[in-house]
């Protein structure tokens, strides 16, 4: 039987680790953004970025309209990203894709050296394992562009000039591609009723190119694309109205 000095000291430390927990959760960032394609808006997506314990967690629900041999469709995702707090390593990856009342889930479970990508539809499922890239490795996802959003926050805060990174690109032929993030300059940028001197940094693989707009905050405020012809804007936080002479 513990004696009660023994009690009272494991009361206390409970009562210490409840009050000081190792790693407080916290709201880090939350937002929408707006899509543009050819000029007209194709599509929104909202996130949100929230710190649980040691792990980063990115929500975010995103619709699009897009053209298909069966003529327009709206294509509906919604994805879970958990990365490392230390470093943004991915942890865990989960999607769901809705388009015409068909859902897709897409999985990524990274191991030491080697990730397993799944995918589960109402035929069945099916899962691949690759051999892991060295280095940072990120996950990018058709329409999702908070992935992109949370890549870059990660290496603003880096000194470098270009730098190479991994991408895990999802789609109808999964693909790893080497990539190249380059740092391009200050600019100012136009955002709501005011302008922020931005860092442009542009991302470039096999593929395509995206130019990327980072807020000093370290967020994502633009992105464009002329390989798509696709712009990207972040919602500026709402201006608050002028209080009224003699209120």
């Amino acid at each position: 039987m513990l004696s009660p000095v023994k009690i009272v000291r494991g009361l206390l430390l409970a009562v210490l680790l409840a009050a000081f927990p190792a790693s407080a959760n916290e709201v880090l960032d939350q937002g929408a953004y707006s899509v543009y394609q050819g000029g007209r808006s194709i599509g929104s997506e909202k996130f949100f970025l929230e710190a649980l314990g040691e792990s980063l967690v990115l929500s975010a629900s995103a619709t699009q309209k897009v053209e298909t041999r069966d003529g327009p469709r709206t294509v509906e995702r919604d994805i879970r990203l958990v990365m490392s707090r230390l470093d943004f390593e991915m942890r865990d990856y989960t999607s769901k894709t809705q388009v015409a009342g068909d859902s897709v889930k897409r999985g990524v479970v990274p191991g030491d050296t080697v990730l397993t990508i799944y995918r589960e539809d109402a035929v069945g499922g099916e899962g691949t394992t690759y051999p892991k890239p060295p280095g940072r490795l990120f996950v990018f996802e058709a329409g999702v562009y908070s992935l992109i959003d949370v890549a870059l926050r990660n290496l603003s805060g880096v000194s470098f000039e270009e730098r190479d990174v991994s991408l895990l690109v999802l789609g109808p032929r999964d693909t790893i591609l080497d990539a190249r993030i380059k740092r391009v300059g200050k600019e100012s940028v136009p955002w709501g009723a005011t302008s922020v001197v931005a860092e442009h940094f542009r991302l470039s693989d096999p593929t395509a190119s995206f130019d990327v707009w980072m807020h000093p905050r370290g967020r994502m405020i633009r992105l464009a694309s002329e390989d798509y012809d696709v712009r990207v804007e972040r919602k500026p936080p709402a201006v608050k109205p002028k209080a009224k002479a003699g209120s």
